[in-house]
């Protein structure tokens, strides 16, 4: 390379070295850029990154006061009333058991509607009657038992049949029924001891299908269970409320219980044994609060005499009745607590709804609030609920949840609030 050339070489390389001025724009350029990056980064998150959690201080909410349940039990041996919703309202002696005599009727009812389902109003199959069911008949008179009607060749419905038995309490009809609907009493105990352990009554204990068998025994707990089973079978239901029933070939049928008559009971089934303290009742009547109606289910057992029970029963009732209250469990728009935001905020939680109950006697009611996130919230729109406990059951047609809403809107930070308070984002 000669001389010249390698000056002008030369003079091109210091031409592209760059200088330490343009060095510095360089990096002052990228400085910037990245500051700029990095603040449009923080500002970004500023913007969307999750809020602290508001301060929510919770405001005690007052029980209802409630009157006790003022119920004197009468002597009545055994005794047990419990009512749907409610569990048991009073029990006396209510764990032993005791011989039952006709409420085996139910049982035998029951068993026989399982095998051969009748719809409420439906006539059912029909079932013509032998020599051998007047026989039965000839059988409850000669033992002194209650019995109705029959003769060979008659012809009556399953319901009919039914009402032959339960109504009059008659003896000779559960046997018959019994060999009808299983073929012979042995084989009905046999399905009617499954059923009772099916439904969790195997306590119950049954010796023959009418009740005459002094070992047939339940406590006045199981019976309670018992009615209710009844009672939720509508053509049982519909049977056990009839105060009287006309059968082709029977006559005119009256039901032993006596207090159905004058609409005190709803149903359901009377028994009485031999001797003294033998007479009982499985019965059920209504509680009717306004809007709500309470079904309740009762028992006695081994009272002194039905007349007795019938003349005690009214003022129990009454009292039983009496009992139950409206009552409202919690206030629209009653406070429940207080929130404040991290950047200031004030605002209250109320119910958004009230609630109340028909509840017997003074149970406890607790109420317990509980709250959803409330970083951000439009007014009116629900953040948690009450939920409301009352220890003697759960009361038909009562709201157990109100719900909770703010009573204006939880509001947003400005940027400068976020900016300014980057350790407290999420």
């Amino acid at each position: 390379m000669t001389e010249d050339a390698r000056r002008t070489r030369a003079a091109s390389l210091a031409r592209r070295k760059p200088s330490g001025k343009r060095i510095r724009r360089l990096l002052t350029t990228i400085t910037v850029t990245g500051v700029v990056v990095s603040a449009s980064l923080l500002v970004a998150h500023a913007a969307t990154a999750a809020l602290p959690t508001p301060q929510v201080t919770t405001i005690a909410l007052p029980a209802p006061t409630l009157a006790a349940a003022s119920v004197t039990a009468p002597d009545l041996g055994g005794l047990a009333i419990a009512a749907d919703g409610y569990g048991t309202l009073l029990a006396h002696d209510a764990d032993t058991p005791r011989p039952i005599a006709s409420i085996t009727k139910i049982v035998t009812a029951l068993t026989l509607l399982e095998a051969h389902p009748l719809r409420d109003g439906e006539p059912g199959p029909s079932i013509t009657f032998t020599q051998a069911d007047e026989a039965l008949l000839h059988e409850a008179i000669a033992a002194g038992g209650s019995r109705a009607p029959v003769q060979s060749g008659l012809t009556l419905t399953m319901r009919q049949a039914l009402e032959a038995m339960l109504l009059p309490s008659a003896n000779n009809y559960a046997t018959s029924l019994a060999n009808w609907g299983f073929g012979s009493v042995p084989a009905f105990l046999e399905h009617a001891r499954t059923w009772l352990k099916a439904h969790e009554l195997g306590n119950i204990v049954i010796n023959d299908a009418t009740g005459m068998d002094a070992r047939n025994v339940a406590s006045p707990a199981d019976l309670i269970r018992l009615g209710k089973l009844a009672l939720a079978n509508p053509a049982l239901a519909s049977i056990v409320r009839e105060a009287t029933a006309d059968v082709p070939g029977v006559g005119t049928l009256e039901n032993t219980n006596k207090l159905l008559a004058g609409g005190v009971l709803t149903g359901i089934k009377t028994g009485t044994g031999d001797g003294a303290n033998a007479s009982n009742l499985l019965f059920s009547f209504q509680v009717n609060k306004g809007t709500i109606v309470v079904p309740v289910v009762g028992v006695v057992l081994g009272a002194a005499s039905h007349d007795v029970i019938d003349a005690a029963l009214p003022a129990l009732i009454s009292q039983i009745t009496d009992g139950f209250q409206s009552v409202e469990l919690v206030k629209a728009g009653q406070p429940v607590a207080q929130v404040v935001t991290a950047w200031g905020q004030r605002l209250t939680l109320r119910t958004a709804s009230g609630s109340s109950a028909i509840v017997w006697g003074n149970p406890k009611v607790t109420l317990n609030p509980k709250f959803d996130a409330l970083r951000a919230a439009s007014q009116s729109q629900q953040v948690g609920a009450v939920t409301i406990a009352i220890d003697g059951g759960t009361p038909p047609g009562a709201q157990l949840s109100v719900p909770i809403a703010a009573d204006a809107p939880v509001g947003q930070p400005d940027l400068w609030w976020r900016l300014t308070h980057l350790t407290e984002l999420g």
